[in-house]
């Protein structure tokens, strides 16, 4: 996790090495490994740099290319940065570093934006042209990395965290009053390219931005998830997804830092662990290092199936016990590296989790977020898949899932007061929401009527909701 910072003079106004230095000391907590600063005509760049790959000096920040006249800031990791070089050395690249930042700057030179659909990782970067005098800014496609954008009448300002913006422009910290209603009367937090605040914006997912000299450009697309075709026979299915899950673990362990596994007890990261395990004799790994969260309430608390997972694997457990003691005694802190409000106090879970590797000498964590979305795992998703059978007209096909549902689970409750929720119109949704949140009692009428009307359906590139859902 790096941090990355820049601004952008539209006319070509001399920025000054405070305001970056400014910016990058807000975002040393992202990279202890080093940090620099790179200036030009009309820009100023500034990165703070934690060291997973090519760990010499050569790989430091912000990266040059003299020959082409480019500067790099970078913050992720590539994970096909062997296969891309190897690629580029074919089309006549020399190269001086081991790491995925030098490949990522001659990816550009080579393709340009369309270098995007090249890159298998999680990023984001920008690559001041000097020649063409361009900002090219981009963000990975399910933005794992942040990337948060402002515009004045006289300058682009960009970074990692929100805090590094306001710190040389605090007269953006102004509330989005619209983004405060959506999260107060909905718990919406997938803001898009919206934040928290009037003056700053998010570049989005999967979106690219390139801005000219005088400041102009706009957000675009370079990706979208599309519909896969699945093999008809279930055989093929279970076959094609372990090959795609033990491709995506093996790549993510390309590290010259120690890693380990951040280890809940659930389906997702006790796989990763499992799948690490089997590749230790290839990948050289003498020992996998597992960070847990333990919780004192036997209702939360996962350890009987972390301890299933340990017992059988040779591992080097870790665990760390959340208090909620320690959570209001922390809040603050957390609060300021999150920037935005949080959906629960997960987070705060997670924070211990990390630490706890940090201590251990352990620099990166192979987790298992995102798998009960990507593989429909939460109760509501259940409901979904019913909906959308009823809407069809399938009751066959209800009463086959209801089945398979009982035969594991026995309470067909749970599935069924989501499926009624889910066929109910979408403004009926919205009001039973808003009761939930009780956001009658918070919100002003003003503000409600001000931004009520402006609620609008997300996009829904698939047929159905439950897939649309997973995106």
């Amino acid at each position: 996790m790096c941090g990355i910072a820049g601004v952008l003079q539209c006319g070509g106004g001399e920025v000054k090495p405070d305001t970056i230095e400014a910016m990058t000391g807000c975002l040393r907590h992202r990279g202890p490994d080093g940090e620099g600063t790179y200036y030009g005509s009309g820009i100023g760049l500034g990165h703070t740099r934690l060291a997973i790959l090519d760990l010499s000096h050569a790989s430091d920040q912000p990266f040059l290319d003299d020959e082409a006249q480019l500067a790099l800031v970078f913050n992720g990791e590539i994970y096909n940065y062997i296969e891309l070089r190897a690629e580029l050395q074919k089309h006549g690249h020399v190269f001086r570093t081991t790491g995925d930042t030098e490949v990522l700057i001659r990816a550009y030179r080579q393709w340009g934006t369309g270098c995007l659909a090249r890159l298998n990782g999680m990023f984001a970067f920008a690559i001041w042209d000097e020649r063409e005098r361009t900002l090219f800014l981009a963000r990975d496609r399910f933005g794992e990395k942040p990337l948060y954008v402002a515009r004045t009448a006289t300058e682009v300002l960009f970074a990692s965290e929100m805090k590094a913006i306001l710190a040389v422009r605090p007269e953006l910290r102004k509330p989005n009053l619209r983004s405060v209603y959506r999260y107060l009367a909905r718990g919406d937090l997938n803001l898009d390219h919206e934040t928290f605040f009037a003056g700053i914006e998010s570049l989005p997912a999967a979106h690219f931005m390139v801005v000219d000299g005088s400041g102009r450009g706009r957000p675009q697309r370079y990706w979208e998830p599309s519909a896969a075709r699945v093999p008809a026979k279930r055989p093929a299915m279970i076959e094609g997804f372990r090959e795609l899950f033990l491709d995506a673990v093996s790549i993510r362990l390309r590290s010259d830092v120690p890693l380990g596994s951040s280890l809940s007890g659930g389906i997702d990261s006790s796989s990763i662990v499992a799948a690490i395990n089997s590749m230790r004799a290839e990948r050289s790994i003498e020992h996998q290092r597992t960070f847990s969260a333990r919780f004192r309430s036997a209702k939360h608390d996962e350890g009987r199936f972390i301890e299933a997972l340990t017992r059988r694997m040779p591992v080097d457990a870790h665990n760390t016990w959340v208090e909620a003691e320690g959570f209001l005694e922390e809040f603050a802190t957390l609060q300021y590296h999150h920037e935005e409000p949080m959906a629960s106090a997960s987070p705060y879970a997670q924070w211990q989790v990390m630490r706890l590797a940090r201590e251990n000498e352990t620099t990166v964590l192979i987790d298992g977020q995102g798998a009960d979305e990507m593989l429909a795992g939460y109760s509501q998703a259940h409901g979904m898949f019913l909906a959308h059978w009823i809407r069809r007209g399938r009751l066959d096909r209800v009463a086959m899932e209801l089945g398979a549902y009982v035969a594991r689970y026995r309470d067909i409750r749970v599935p069924l007061m989501f499926s009624a929720y889910y066929l109910m119109p979408e403004e009926l949704r919205d009001r039973l929401v808003a009761r939930y949140y009780r956001a009658q009692r918070v919100i002003s009428p003003d503000l409600r009527r001000e931004f009520e009307p402006s609620h609008a359906p997300a996009p829904a590139p698939f047929p159905d909701r439950l897939r649309n859902e997973l995106v």
